[in-house]
């Protein structure tokens, strides 16, 4: 038995409660709605088939059935042919431990908002960074995937106040990992270079599009282990993600950078659409 109690309302109930809110136990993906399609929907349905996988949750309806549902449904309701879906897989409800019965049942969330509106000085000029002390989590079994476990980037988040837009994290190794809630590119004498993800951080479906561009447009990307000094020493940055696109970085605390070449030519190209497959 347990109780859920608001400001107004207690109730008691029975059966459980949502793995989700005990443990953190799913996966979410948050995607752009244009004219009630989601942008690169491929990508985040690959993404999150591959986190069901490695987690073992089983759903018997293929996601793409479930995504464009769950759309519908909240596009008729908002009348908003435009917006934000985020969209939360749980392993479904259990009574209290670890353990869950083996034929226990997935459960689908969703959420729909409005698209947020940037400042378009993010994108002419770049943003404002810093270093969080909050560290990435090191866990390489579930390393990109995009699961309900993101108090590392609330913390950092919480680091940023006014001053920032983004920040930048390290792992325990030292090791540059993503931003709180971005994917991290330098540029350094005409070539790309963005952390390796396989120990901490998300696959962030930008991101992959970014390396798919470059692979397809001979522009030469190098994915590896990066530190601090490296990300200081660049010519220019850039962060990634599937709802603010390509943000150039003007400076990262006392440094000071300037949008170079390659990051104009992938910005033109995500207004262009060209990042949308």
């Amino acid at each position: 038995m347990w109780v859920v109690c608001s400001d107004d309302h207690v109730a008691v109930e029975s059966n459980g409660w949502d793995r989700s809110s005990q443990f953190g136990d799913g996966l979410f993906e948050t995607m752009s709605v244009q004219d009630r399609k989601i942008i690169a929907i491929d990508r985040h349905i690959t993404r999150m088939q591959h986190g069901l996988n490695v987690l073992g949750i089983p759903l018997s309806t293929p996601l793409a059935d479930v995504f464009n549902k769950m759309l519908d449904a909240l596009i008729n309701a908002s009348q908003s042919p435009q917006g934000q879906l985020k969209i939360i897989i749980s392993r479904g409800v259990s009574k209290r431990g670890y353990r869950y019965d083996a034929n226990i049942s997935p459960r689908v969330i969703a959420f729909y908002s409005q698209s947020s509106v940037l400042p378009d000085s993010y994108y002419e000029e770049g943003i404002c960074v810093k270093f969080c002390e909050t560290e990435s989590v090191i866990h390489k079994q579930l390393a990109g995937l995009k699961h309900l476990n993101r108090l590392d980037s609330v913390l950092a988040a919480r680091e940023l106040g006014d001053q920032y837009q983004e920040g930048i994290l390290q792992n325990a190794l030292g090791h540059i990992v993503e931003g709180s809630m971005s994917n991290i590119f330098m540029e350094v004498n005409g070539k790309l270079r963005t952390p390796d993800l396989n120990l901490s951080g998300v696959l962030g479906t930008m991101r992959q599009a970014v390396l798919e561009y470059c692979d397809k447009n001979a522009i030469p990307i190098d994915q590896n282990t990066v530190e601090k000094k490296d990300i200081l020493s660049a010519q220019g940055l850039f962060m990634t993600n599937r709802l603010i696109g390509i943000w150039p970085v003007k400076s990262v605390e006392e440094t000071q950078f300037s949008i170079q070449p390659i990051t104009k030519k992938l910005i033109q190209a995500y207004k262009l659409g060209e990042l949308d497959a």
